[in-house]
């Protein structure tokens, strides 16, 4: 699967405009997850398949200008847009680049390495935690956000809920996602440390 496939949502102005409201929607839960793992001012953070740049300009709140973060995507149109969004907010300590996660390299060391709903998109998320926990300090902070798409349910469930519901899970299992990637994260973060010590 090629990075312009991997994604399947796609990368268009839409899916952008998607992006964003989501994460007005999501933002009070992630900013409590990553304070709850210890983000805190000053820190330096990584934030792996940063999109449209929600996730890094929230991060950038919490760590202050004292702090900084850098938000990597494989997308040059999503790095572009979360570039003008951290302008246009003054985010000045939180900067872009396009880069592939399977071979991103940097000389830079980091206090945390955050993401959200990016894992489920991952041939083999463990391994890829692993191999970017080579840039965290010692006792650095490793905070994700996923979803199970398999536990959205409705009570009582009504037909077009059913429906609409196979079609999301049918697409994104065509698209090579795991589902249940919110339920896997504390295995998928147990067999990344494993792999590290080997």
């Amino acid at each position: 699967m090629s990075s312009a496939e991997a994604y399947p949502l796609g990368y268009s102005q839409l899916e952008a405009r998607r992006l964003a409201e989501q994460g007005a929607l999501l933002e009070d839960l992630t900013a409590d997850v990553f304070r709850r793992a210890g983000l805190r001012e000053g820190m330096t953070v990584l934030d792996i398949g940063c999109g449209v740049g929600d996730v890094s300009t929230l991060a950038a709140r919490l760590v202050g200008p004292r702090g900084a973060v850098l938000g990597i995507d494989r997308a040059a149109s999503s790095v572009q847009t979360a570039r003008s969004r951290a302008t246009a907010l003054g985010v000045a300590h939180a900067r872009f680049e396009q880069a592939d996660l399977a071979s991103f390299e940097t000389d830079q060391t980091f206090d945390a390495l955050v993401g959200r709903l990016v894992l489920l998109y991952l041939p083999d998320p463990a391994g890829t935690l692993r191999r970017l926990s080579q840039y965290l300090r010692p006792g650095g902070i490793v905070a994700f956000q996923e979803f199970d798409m398999t536990a959205t349910s409705q009570v009582p469930a009504g037909a077009l809920f059913v429906k609409v519901r196979s079609w999301l899970l049918a697409a994104f299992t065509a698209a090579g996602a795991q589902l249940d990637m919110g339920t896997k994260l504390y295995s998928t973060f147990l067999r990344a440390d494993s792999l590290r010590r080997t």
